[in-house]
């Protein structure tokens, strides 16, 4: 007997999913949707799980709902209210969860006289901090994290194809980059359980040195260092209504449990095949929906020894990152192989163990939270996003309607009335290209020109430098969390009666992956003029070849989704006509 509809599950999953990205892959552990997804299944479970099932560590479907009910929304007895604060939630934690991603937290600086960056193209080195070798040996830590010496000497991680892969092990190995200890917070936060033999000042000095030598903090660290800000009763107290002031600051817990049950993070490999196998289980799990499985994820709950609130956090992700890499991982002390790319059975039960673990991270953080007698109160209403969503405002029912919007003045007229026209025309050919004015080829003549052609302008500015990012809509951070990358347009959240209607449900997600994949070439058209632009002033050769790499990867995107835009175009004329 369950509690609540799979129309109601499908509500709350569509809450969180305009907050998805699907077109967005950052090189870090799974993508930024498939991170949502896992939390809005966490909360379909507790939702849905026969109150009777008994769990490994005690609990049961019945005392899950009831903790959950008790945190969220406490002393309301209305049924539809609960259902609402436990949607918006749910929403808050998918969103908190794959912004972590995003944290601008790690700084390097490729150069000697280079400005510290916090990724480059769409790599974040925020990554570095999403790791945990299980197999090799702690330099610093007990258990290490991110060493790039494990994927120089690793099989199947020189010869990448796959373009996120291969930047990110390429800047790396290649830049000579150093790590700006003065900017990357992630140095100060996530340094602790050190060994006792590594003093503060021998801390520091490890990082003083070239980043491929550096042995990076472990995303144990992380996740500790966010569930101590969740639990604590100054940042986290109680809202007026009783719930977690700010519930987001278990996101990046719920993402940590997550990473780790990527076989590739939990041996510590970056790159080496892993963004081919989450693009895939993207595919599997978030488009296709075939992987989540409730009879698998109550199974792991009531047998599976890493499914008990008991443990420490860090234990937990330990024991979670050796059960991911335990048969799919073949290492050694010095390099690992993980071939399973293209396995969905193995990814199915991957995604349903980072389903389970994410209910017990829950469970756990929630009794904890709730069991603190000396939590304090704030007189405000609890920072949930669904009652003040930091993507407001951007949600669209049309590509078309995205408006280009430029935050700060980038150079001279008559320049730079000439560029900003280039740019609005480039926003004007993919509307029409989405909207089916174009064909695919025609389309990508004229957008590619135009690409030429706004490239050649920014050299002519007298005063300051154009980013492809001060094209974005504004953005409001989470109040406690890191600032991160400003998000992309959304396509607008459902009406009721899509989620009632199956049809008319897969028409609108459709047209949401078609608004999506419009938003990425025009993102990837902005980051062409910028490069071709810096590409005409660089000199150095290995700064020119990063660029030029980045540069074809852009074009790849853009034949891709087009590529798509055009199948997904005539797929919504499919599914139109037969809801008419």
């Amino acid at each position: 007997m369950t509690r609540y509809s799979s129309k109601i599950s499908r509500a709350i999953f569509l809450v969180s999913a305009t907050a998805m990205c699907l077109h967005t892959t950052p090189v870090v552990a799974y993508d930024l949707s498939t991170h949502a997804q896992i939390v809005i299944d966490a909360f379909e479970y507790i939702l849905s799980a026969d109150p009777k099932i008994k769990y490994l560590d005690g609990a049961t479907g019945e005392s899950d709902y009831t903790l959950v009910r008790d945190v969220l929304a406490p002393n309301i007895t209305k049924k539809k209210v609960i259902e609402t604060n436990i949607q918006k939630a749910a929403n808050t934690l998918a969103e908190a969860s794959k912004d972590t991603d995003l944290f601008d937290d790690v700084y390097l600086k490729p150069c000697a006289l280079c400005s510290p960056e916090a990724k480059v193209s769409d790599v974040y080195f925020t990554l570095f901090s999403h790791f945990l070798d299980v197999v090799g040996d702690g330099a610093i830590w007990p258990i290490g994290g991110y060493y790039y010496g494990r994927v120089e000497r690793s099989t199947n991680c020189s010869a990448e194809d796959n373009y996120e892969d291969k930047i990110s092990n390429y800047f790396v190995k290649n830049l000579a980059a150093r790590l700006d200890v003065v900017k990357s917070n992630a140095m100060r936060t996530y340094k602790e359980d050190r060994k006792p033999t590594i003093s503060v000042e021998e801390y520091y000095k490890a990082f003083d040195q070239d980043i491929k030598h550096i042995h990076f903090w472990p995303i144990t660290n992380l996740a500790d260092y966010w569930y101590a800000e969740f639990l604590d009763i100054n940042k986290n107290p109680k809202s007026k209504t009783g719930q977690p002031f700010d519930i987001s600051l278990l996101g990046p817990v719920l993402h940590a449990v997550a990473d780790v049950t990527v076989p590739f993070h939990a041996v510590g490999l970056s790159g080496c095949g892993h963004r081919e196998y989450e693009a895939n289980v993207e595919r599997w799990y978030v488009l296709s929906k075939k992987l989540y499985d409730r009879t698998l994820v109550a199974k792991y709950l009531s047998t599976n020894a890493v499914a008990d609130q008991r443990l420490s956090l860090k234990t937990m992700l330990s024991d979670l990152a050796r059960t991911a890499a335990g048969g799919n991982c073949k290492c050694t002390r010095l390099s690992c192989s993980c071939p399973i790319v293209r396995d969905e059975k193995i990814a199915k039960s991957l995604v349903n163990l980072a389903v389970a673990s994410s209910v017990v991270a829950v469970r756990k953080g929630f009794t904890e939270w709730k069991n603190n007698k000396a939590r304090g109160q704030k007189d405000f209403d609890p920072i949930l996003s669904s009652t003040k969503h930091p993507y407001e405002g951007i949600w669209f029912s049309h590509w078309s309607d995205v408006p280009v919007q430029k935050d700060m003045v980038i150079g001279e007229k008559p320049a730079e009335i000439e560029f900003d026209s280039k740019i609005v025309l480039l926003k004007g050919q993919v509307s029409k290209f989405s909207e089916g004015d174009l064909d695919k080829a025609e389309f990508k003549i004229t957008f590619l020109r135009t690409v030429d052609d706004a490239a050649e302008i920014i050299p002519l500015f007298k005063t300051g430098k154009w980013d492809p990012e001060d094209f974005s809509p504004s953005f409001k951070e989470f109040p406690n969390l890191p600032p991160i990358h400003a998000p992309e347009p959304q396509f607008r959240p459902p009406t009721l009666e899509e989620i009632e209607d199956n049809a008319k449900w897969k028409l609108y997600m459709i047209r949401r992956e078609q608004f999506n994949q419009s938003n990425a070439i025009f993102e990837a058209g902005k980051r062409k003029v910028a490069l071709k632009a810096f590409a005409k002033r660089a000199y150095d050769k290995e700064t020119l070849k990063v660029v030029d790499d980045t540069i074809q990867s852009l074009d790849i995107t853009i034949d891709h989704s087009a590529t798509r835009v055009q199948f997904l175009r005539a797929a919504a004329n499919i599914e139109y006509d037969i809801i008419k």
